[in-house]
């Protein structure tokens, strides 16, 4: 019986890391990951109230989420690929007694589904979901699969939110950075102010184009200092 366990443990053994499992010799070095890849929770607030599918989150609008200052009012991208990984809404207004906050998952996915949460300013409404089992929304994007052909359809939209102002989003969202100045790294225009070599987040997560979005900017950062506006470009 030592025997066979003996040879059991000289056999082939797996990484057991997160993520695929690769054989390893003994002996030899596990593999290791070359980009560099982060879980990160952005918290914003409403600034007006918005109707329904009015205010549309896209997933272009995920790949812009930070970048790189290159210029004052230039950047360059640094997200080689994304994954969203949940939503979190409170219905945070005081402007009134009650409240109702919804949201709708927009992927190109039969499962895709709404949630809908009424509260008080004594409990707030409060919704928290992960995007639909089956859907495109659980997969990794990556930025140039966005622009491949053209103006973003339905199929590119992430999740749409009624709000009132004052309302709180929280989207977490896995990252995996460039590691080399590859076709990921797109042109980003943003406000004056920027500086080369400085990371900064984007001032709101409905960044818009002439052919993103509905032209607004609702949803505003919270709780970070180097903060610019910014869309991305040219690819």
């Amino acid at each position: 019986m030592k025997k066979k366990n003996a040879q059991r443990r000289a056999g082939p053994r797996k990484n057991r890391s997160r993520g695929d499992q690769v054989a390893v010799l003994p002996g030899f070095p596990r593999p290791v990951q070359a980009n560099p890849t982060f879980r990160k929770t952005f918290r914003y607030v409403s600034s007006s109230a918005e109707s329904k599918d009015a205010d549309t989150i896209s997933m272009a609008s995920l790949q812009n989420l930070m970048f790189l200052g290159i210029a004052s009012t230039s950047a360059r991208g640094v997200i080689a690929c994304f994954k969203l990984v949940e939503v979190e809404v409170w219905g945070c207004s005081s402007s009134s007694a009650f409240s109702t906050i919804e949201l709708d998952w927009l992927g190109k996915e039969s499962s895709n589904k709404t949630l809908v949460s009424s509260g008080s300013t004594v409990v707030p409404a409060h919704i928290k979901s992960r995007p639909p089992k089956g859907s495109n929304l659980r997969n990794w994007y990556a930025g140039q699969m966005l622009f491949d052909f053209g103006t973003p359809t339905k199929s590119d939209l992430a999740f749409s939110v009624l709000c009132t102002s004052g309302d709180i989003i929280d989207v977490t969202v896995d990252f995996q950075l460039l590691d080399n100045d590859g076709v990921n790294n797109g042109a980003t225009v943003i406000s004056a102010g920027g500086a080369a070599g400085y990371l900064y987040f984007n001032q709101f997560l409905d960044n818009t184009t002439a052919s993103l979005g509905n032209g607004t900017n609702n949803w505003s950062l919270v709780g970070h200092s180097n903060v610019l506006g910014g869309y991305i470009s040219v690819w």
